[in-house]
């Protein structure tokens, strides 16, 4: 994205293993986005506590940095909805 600010961002090696995930930043800058997407093994969902709230990206993604967690990165049409106005131009993007 030319302006990450308004997402989580993720850094890469040349093998794409994640090296960094960052949640909102003010700083305007381009960069890849966590698009919200994830494929993880069942152990690994399994080991998630199951009695109280999580944030995948606050407290599970940066313990796993180092380890096999690699970005999936695509070039394509991306969409967030989350303010009335994106979530409006939604109504053009897939058409």
């Amino acid at each position: 994205m030319p302006d990450v600010s308004r997402y989580g961002s993720v850094n890469f090696d040349e093998n794409y293993m994640v090296t960094s995930f960052n949640e909102k930043n003010p700083e305007k800058k381009s960069g890849w986005i966590n698009a919200g997407i994830y494929c993880m093994s069942r152990e690994l969902i399994a080991a998630l506590p199951g009695n109280s709230n999580i944030s995948l990206e606050k407290d599970l993604f940066p313990t796993l940095i180092g380890k096999d967690f690699f970005a999936f990165p695509a070039e394509a049409k991306f969409i967030d909805i989350s303010t009335p106005s994106s979530y409006k131009e939604a109504e053009t993007f897939f058409v």
